[in-house]
């Protein structure tokens, strides 16, 4: 049960954290975890964290203000996966075609 709770802190976390940042922020970025006061928020990435940094004072009032002990806001860079990082969420590849595959996609 205590697991279940935990798990149930950190989804109301993630919604509050979603309510007061900007979206393009809240799509690269989730609550981790809570533990004694500290509050951890993992990044997609480097310019995410550094601007989550700068949000760390007033996203620690936000918590407080709904009654939460949050005492430190720790931000660390780390992206869920690749497709984090491509604007559409779908995973980005290039492939080289050779000059017969070329030839077929002009005749469709």
């Amino acid at each position: 049960m205590r697991l279940a709770a935990h798990a149930g802190r950190l989804q109301k976390f993630q919604r509050w954290f979603e309510e007061s940042v900007p979206v393009s922020l809240a799509r690269v970025c989730r609550v981790a975890n809570f533990r004694s006061g500290a509050l951890v928020i993992h990044a997609g990435n480097a310019a995410v964290a550094a601007k989550l940094r700068q949000l760390a004072p007033s996203l620690g009032d936000v918590f407080r203000l709904k009654g939460e002990q949050v005492t430190e806001i720790l931000i660390r860079v780390q992206p869920r996966n690749a497709a984090m990082q491509h604007e559409d969420g779908g995973p980005q590849r290039t492939i080289a075609l050779g000059e017969a595959e070329r030839s077929s996609l002009e005749r469709l």
